[in-house]
């Protein structure tokens, strides 16, 4: 459920929204820094049955949508928090992170407080072709040593053309203390 014109929704990310349903394991906690409608905490909260999915959202009228959409999938692991995840995420709690805010950087620090001593973050940019990975891969590693954490690149995902000469790349990082 959501509104086109309050909210943003991306269908070419449909992939990338099915795979974070396979990827998360059964008793995880999840913590999603921009949960938005629930584009990717609910197909993890429906299909790979975590503990927990603590989905932060800023924006009133998608947080409204993601409480709406908790409600028609019945997926009660999911605990909507509203506000900027610098004040609601929480902190050493994630089995995994998902960033899939395309402009997230700056963000980085908070992902890193929420991870547990091990940890896998998904982390979305768009950046440019040339710079795929070494760009994002750069910045993710620079945050998690900040954090005293080491980050190992697991997988790059192309997800689409987002402009000319421009990429949506997720990068899959395991982050371990």
């Amino acid at each position: 459920k959501l509104d086109p014109a309050k909210v943003m929704f991306s269908s070419g990310n449909l992939a990338e929204r099915m795979r974070m349903g396979r990827v998360v394991r059964p008793g995880e906690t999840v913590v999603d820094l921009f949960a938005g409608i629930g584009y990717f905490a609910l197909p993890m909260a429906v299909h790979a049955r975590p503990s927990r999915v603590v989905a932060c959202e800023v924006n009133p009228d998608a947080f409204s949508y993601l409480e709406d959409n908790v409600r028609l999938n019945r997926a009660w692991c999911v605990e909507p928090r509203l506000g900027d995840c610098r004040r609601t995420a929480p902190e050493g709690v994630a089995d995994r992170i998902v960033m899939g805010y395309l402009d997230a950087e700056s963000h980085l620090d908070v992902a890193m407080r929420a991870a547990k001593d091990a940890c896998v973050l998904h982390y979305h940019e768009s950046t440019p072709v040339e710079e795929v990975p070494e760009g994002p891969w750069s910045r993710v590693e620079s945050a998690a040593k900040v954090a005293g954490l080491r980050a190992r690149l697991l997988a790059v995902h192309r997800i689409k053309s987002y402009a000319p000469r421009i990429r949506h790349v997720v990068l899959d990082v395991e982050l371990a203390r």
